[in-house]
């Protein structure tokens, strides 16, 4: 009897380590989003946008006079590592969202602008929240800070941050790798990085990347293009 205790026990036992073991290696694997060849496994939230595939690569073109527009995972993410390739024409304005929903009521908050000046801002509901690392191409050149759209503004930006704030190649491939883990945000643009802070608003979310609005000819009929993207859930 006593021998056979210890056979069950240890069996047991190594049943448990091989579970965490294959668990821990299942989580530690990276995932590609992208086949490269369809849009499987993507869904447009907010509004209707030009998405499509092309030589292995996410394209978005925008239209004058339409709204923001997202292409997100079905599935949701909430601690990662997340890596991609990017590149935005000027003078266009973008972003890779994460643990990011569709607000399901109208909500009244004090939103953060880009002059970082607080206002009274009402937000309906079928808009985007969540947190979204910004592509920004302008002269202040915040691109890899955090912002929150649809909700409190900006977050983190990259004021004081002048390596960061240089990285960015314009009309160029660029190189985004974000992490996310418990509160902690992180991202790197080109391997520079960006924004190390704290939020405990969102937990998990899609990943999305944002065809931001148009209204003007200037950014009309300009492309965004997105490819090797891959995850390692953490």
């Amino acid at each position: 009897m006593k021998l056979k205790s210890i056979y069950q026990i240890s069996s047991i036992v190594l049943f448990f380590f091989l579970f965490i073991s294959c668990k821990t290696e299942k989580q530690e694997e990276w995932i590609s989003l992208f086949d490269g060849k369809t849009l499987k496994g993507w869904v447009l939230k907010e509004a209707e946008g030009k998405f499509y595939v092309e030589d292995g690569m996410i394209v978005s073109v925008t239209d004058e006079n339409t709204p923001n527009c997202y292409l997100a995972t079905e599935e949701y993410f909430s601690d990662f590592i997340l890596e991609l390739d990017f590149k935005i024409e000027s003078p266009l304005n973008s972003g890779v969202n994460i643990r990011s929903k569709v607000r399901e009521r109208d909500s009244t908050l004090v939103y953060i602008n880009g002059r970082m000046e607080p206002e009274e801002t009402t937000f309906p509901a079928g808009m985007m929240v969540g947190y979204q690392i910004e592509i920004d191409p302008s002269e202040r050149a915040w691109t890899g800070g955090l912002y929150e759209p649809g909700g409190r503004g900006w977050l983190q930006n990259l004021e004081g941050n002048p390596e960061a704030q240089q990285a960015y190649k314009k009309d160029d491939w660029n190189h985004f790798k974000i992490v996310a883990r418990g509160n902690r945000i992180q991202t790197w643009i080109n391997n520079v990085q960006a924004i190390n802070t704290t939020d405990d608003l969102f937990k998990s979310g899609f990943i999305g990347f944002q065809m931001h609005g148009v209204y003007n000819e200037e950014q009309a009929g300009k492309k965004m293009f997105w490819k090797n993207i891959r995850i390692k859930e953490l």
